[in-house]
């Protein structure tokens, strides 16, 4: 799944993918594919966590965090994302979001 979503953003011309994680088997997967993963501390809590601390060792002007388990993301949205940033200097943080709505008789979420 991982390589899924690495290859999705490399496909979209994302010019640098870095998986951020803690585990030895996901970097090693990583590697083996021929991507870039860094390792980070097991203490995070979450993926953002790990992306804030590789963040911090990086310079550039934007960055997007899009989880490993996201293999159905768009990159037509990824790039959505990142036209928001540019288009809007002041503005420091970009999140995607898509109406939901539920059918009255199921409860159920439709897209």
């Amino acid at each position: 799944m991982i390589e899924h979503v690495y290859r999705r953003l490399r496909d979209e011309g994302v010019s640098r993918v870095i998986v951020a994680t803690d585990d030895e088997r996901v970097r090693g997967a990583v590697e083996r594919f021929g991507g870039e993963a860094v390792m980070t501390s097991a203490r995070h809590r979450s993926g953002t966590d790990r992306l804030a601390e590789v963040a911090a060792s990086l310079t550039c002007d934007v960055l997007v965090n899009v989880q490993g388990d996201e293999p159905l993301i768009q990159p037509s949205a990824i790039a959505s994302a990142i036209d928001a940033l540019a288009d809007a200097p002041g503005i420091d943080i970009a999140t995607l979001r898509y109406p939901l709505t539920v059918r009255p008789s199921t409860r159920a979420p439709t897209w």
